[in-house]
């Protein structure tokens, strides 16, 4: 499968060098001349200047590599949705990586969701994946890159229904307890720590954490107002406001001080140097001069750029890490179970309706428009309904 969001890299064929692009074979010259050095050169400013348009000219025939590959660099899509849009197309290419575009219909869509079973993914998982493969080739069609017939074809694939497909069904998410949370605390970055007190406590997604922003809360009044410019429901014209108490303030203000409205309020780039000083920290013998000598090159000519914000991959990433290391070093009986970011609302709504009794309040704190929406978060019920048992009594 050819890389998708990086430039093609040069590889050799015998004494000839080229370049592997969208299903295209562009040879460069020979091995290690200057004429094929020359040539790549020139094949990269093409392809960073307009990738979604180098390789594709009026007229010519389209493969799925290049419709694919515009596809992502146009960047049109939901970005909440981006690592599913990766596999998703990982998957298509896999199959039918060179075939033309008018190919695909109808039985090639179901090829292709017959491999997201395969890979034992969900059956509501394989819905969605499958959904976005559709919705490439439905964003190609007034682009002229994909026959409207195509379009027409692949409409009629029904979604895998329960009860009638071999495809698991996905457990839903239970909430973690915050003895976990607490156990985990420890073995957390300092910045990762605090994001997830301030996601637990304000009942926010962990996307919301990730993406705050500086300017975007308000510290005017007694209760802070985190308003994000984009979550979940932004493009469907819906706002959102965070309250943030003074419990989420105390542990916010670190991260305010000396930054500018657009600067994230967790960085990345700030956890990076807490591991620096924890690892300093803990090391034991001296640093060799030679050693010095390579981190600061690695610092000059980094081959991964850190980025500013956290990504809820990224974020959820270093929760895992966090957890896996721990449970190296800690005994059998102390083991941390395992638990993702995405639970952490799951407590805040559980924990707010068993505190107050009313989804109501947990709907309007979460932020969502629908109490149904907040019913299928709400896991207070069954202790709820266990402590109103025992209360009542023989007799």
């Amino acid at each position: 499968m050819p890389k998708i969001t990086t430039v093609p890299e040069v590889r050799r064929d015998r004494d000839y060098a080229y370049v592997r692009s969208n299903g295209q074979k562009i040879q460069l010259g020979k091995w290690g001349s200057a004429e094929a050095e020359k040539a790549y050169r020139q094949f990269v400013q093409v392809w960073v200047s307009n990738p979604t348009t180098a390789v594709i000219k009026p007229g010519e025939r389209v493969f799925l590599d290049q419709l694919c590959l515009a596809f992502l660099q146009a960047r049109s899509h939901n970005q909440n949705d981006h690592g599913n849009y990766r596999t998703a197309v990982e998957v298509l290419l896999s199959v039918y990586s060179g075939t033309p575009v008018e190919l695909f219909d109808f039985s090639a869509l179901e090829v292709v969701r017959n491999q997201f079973l395969q890979r034992g993914y969900s059956r509501t998982h394989i819905n969605k994946l499958t959904s976005l493969v559709r919705s490439i080739f439905y964003w190609g069609v007034p682009r002229k890159l994909v026959p409207t017939s195509v379009g027409e074809s692949i409409r009629y694939l029904k979604p895998l229904y329960e009860g009638q497909t071999p495809a698991p069904e996905q457990p839903p998410r239970q909430d973690v307890s915050d003895r976990i949370v607490e156990l985990t605390l420890p073995h957390l970055l300092p910045t990762v720590a605090a994001m997830v007190l301030v996601q637990r406590a304000a009942c926010m997604r962990p996307s919301e954490v990730c993406r705050m922003r500086v300017g975007e809360i308000d510290r005017s009044g007694e209760v802070w107002k985190y308003t994000p410019r984009k979550h979940k429901n932004s493009w469907r014209g819906h706002s959102k406001t965070v309250r943030l108490g003074e419990f989420e303030q105390t542990i916010l203000a670190p991260y305010l001080e000396g930054k500018q409205p657009d600067d994230p309020v967790f960085s990345p780039k700030t956890a990076m140097q807490e591991k620096a000083i924890r690892d300093a920290t803990k090391r034991k013998t001296k640093v060799q001069p030679s050693q010095v000598k390579r981190k600061e090159q690695a610092a000059k000519n980094p081959k991964r750029k850190v980025k500013d914000f956290y990504t809820t991959a990224s974020y959820g990433k270093s929760v895992t890490k966090a957890i896996e290391r721990a449970n190296k070093r800690l005994p059998d009986d102390a083991k941390i179970p395992h638990w993702t970011v995405y639970q952490l609302r799951h407590a805040a709504i559980s924990e707010i309706v068993k505190r107050t009794g009313s989804v109501d309040i947990a709907r309007a704190v979460a932020g969502q428009k629908s109490i149904t929406v907040t019913l299928g978060y709400n896991h207070a019920d069954d202790e709820i309904a266990e402590q109103e048992a025992k209360m009542r009594k023989a007799g």
